[in-house]
């Protein structure tokens, strides 16, 4: 099959799959958790997260050839710079006139130093051939994603509407959030093909640059989707929830499956990427606690 066609069906079935979870995630939030900040970060690392976390999984235990390495290492490393360099100013901009959403402010000043920290042990640990130091380090970051978890405070307002979970729409919800899952599982596979035919299998710059800028936008079109119609809507601590949750489940969970699932040898194209990533967060570090500090 073509490697136009099998990307653009990817793309397809990632888009399609994140439009169902928009329309449904929400319900099961105010449905199934007390806090909903925590419930809006658990399901949507769950479902939006997938196409990042699929992706590399199936680049990594597909084979052992240099061109999957760099497909893994592009998306595990495109997703969360497309997100914090691209959606994550897009999101300060559009908020701009609004009022600053202190809890949440307060939460990216203590997370984005973490994270950052946590990829810069990755990517030095990618310079030592050292299995017992990948696996180290992968548990650490498995072990920060419900550390800073537990750490994210919610400040919802109390539900007085009655949970009906029998109910016909609870479970038309249900199903349409599933239905969305099975496609962000579906979708990256194809579009891993895609990208593997377009770059061929040898590796090198110009697969780890397919992989950074195709993977990115497909698999970031679910938190895309989800952050704009939640912006539409002037939810901005929802907002706030859906993208930096993603950013945290990337650089946690993804990561490690890197250091896991790999020979995670880190090339000085590799570090270049991350280090523009480990910048913006520690950017974003500033920021928040800047505008903390003045609101204080």
């Amino acid at each position: 099959m073509p490697a136009i066609v099998l990307t653009a069906g990817g793309f397809l079935l990632i888009l399609g799959g994140s439009a169902l979870f928009s329309h449904s995630a929400e319900a099961l939030t105010k449905h199934l958790f007390k806090n909903h900040s925590i419930g809006r970060r658990i399901l949507g690392n769950i479902s939006l997260s997938i196409p990042e976390l699929i992706l590399p999984l199936f680049s990594f235990l597909g084979g052992s050839g240099a061109g999957r390495k760099d497909a893994g290492i592009g998306a595990i490393l495109g997703a969360p710079l497309f997100l914090i360099a691209i959606l994550w100013p897009m999101t300060l901009f559009i908020t701009r006139k609004s009022p600053v959403p202190i809890q949440e402010k307060n939460q990216l000043a203590k997370e984005a130093p973490i994270l950052a920290a946590g990829l810069t042990l990755a990517l030095l640990a990618g310079y030592f051939r050292s299995p017992a130091l990948h696996w180290t380090v992968a548990i650490l970051l498995l072990f920060l994603y419900p550390a800073i978890l537990l750490g994210v405070k919610g400040e919802d307002p109390d539900d007085t509407t009655p949970d009906k979970p029998d109910s016909p729409h609870f479970l038309r919800t249900v199903l349409s959030f599933l239905s969305g899952v099975g496609l962000l599982f579906i979708g990256p596979v194809l579009l891993l093909k895609g990208i593997l035919q377009f770059g061929g299998s040898g590796g090198g710059d110009t697969i780890f640059l397919l992989s950074i800028v195709l993977s990115s936008l497909s698999t970031e079109s679910p938190e895309a989707l989800s952050l704009f119609m939640l912006l539409r809507k002037r939810d901005i601590p929802a907002a706030y929830g859906i993208l930096w949750g993603s950013i945290h489940f990337q650089l946690t969970v993804s990561l490690a499956s890197g250091l896991l699932l790999s020979p995670w040898i880190i090339q000085e194209r590799h570090f270049a990427a991350g280090g523009v990533l480990i910048g913006a967060l520690l950017f974003s570090t500033f920021w928040a606690r800047s505008r903390t500090e003045r609101r204080t």
